[in-house]
């Protein structure tokens, strides 16, 4: 406990030093990014057959952004991202336009327009378009002039289309994430 009210006195310490002088300004670029690592385990019953089922997910979004005006940036986001289970792989990798926006002091407002295709392997061998619209809010903890652990809340709205059924297929999807990214200022 003494070691995690240190590191947050540290950190809140080059926190209020460091947002005095942000690079949030016109000519600026920010390179960012996130990663995320899923596991799960499930247990299907169905009257006497049992269904057990291991899947994992890792994915990792890197973005580039320019600051048109202060405070303003807009780039490209190009998300990757590899999952599956023991017999059935997918991988998908997008593209798609990033808008940001700095308040004075570090909030942040986002939005983010992405377009995936996925190709899955083993007996979900099929091909999937994805469309998210992701609007978030955070805020930019300045570690240094340079450098800035960025949380923020993010709604995903998700739509799906797929090759793998004879019929035409959709599957939409709405969801809230707690993001952690780093951001570095250029």
């Amino acid at each position: 406990m003494k070691k995690l009210l240190t590191l947050l006195t540290i950190l809140i310490s080059f926190t209020s030093f460091s947002q005095i002088q942000k690079p949030i300004t016109k000519g600026n670029f920010i390179i960012d990014g996130g990663a995320s690592f899923s596991f799960s385990k499930s247990i299907t019953k169905m009257g006497t057959s049992v269904a057990k089922n291991s899947t994992y997910d890792l994915s990792v979004y890197p973005t580039c952004a320019y600051f048109i005006i202060d405070n303003l940036a807009i780039g490209l986001s190009i998300p990757i991202d590899y999952g599956g289970s023991k017999d059935n792989k997918s991988y998908s990798l997008g593209l798609g336009p990033i808008i940001k926006y700095y308040f004075i002091n570090g909030p942040f407002l986002k939005m983010s327009l992405l377009y995936s295709y996925a190709k899955g392997t083993g007996s979900y061998a099929q091909s999937s378009k994805y469309f998210y619209i992701i609007p978030g809010a955070g805020f930019a903890f300045f570690i240094n002039p340079k450098v800035s652990i960025e949380p923020s809340l993010n709604y995903i709205f998700t739509y799906n289309t797929s090759d793998a059924f004879s019929e035409a297929y959709s599957y939409r999807s709405n969801k809230i994430e707690l993001e952690l990214g780093i951001t570095i200022f250029m």
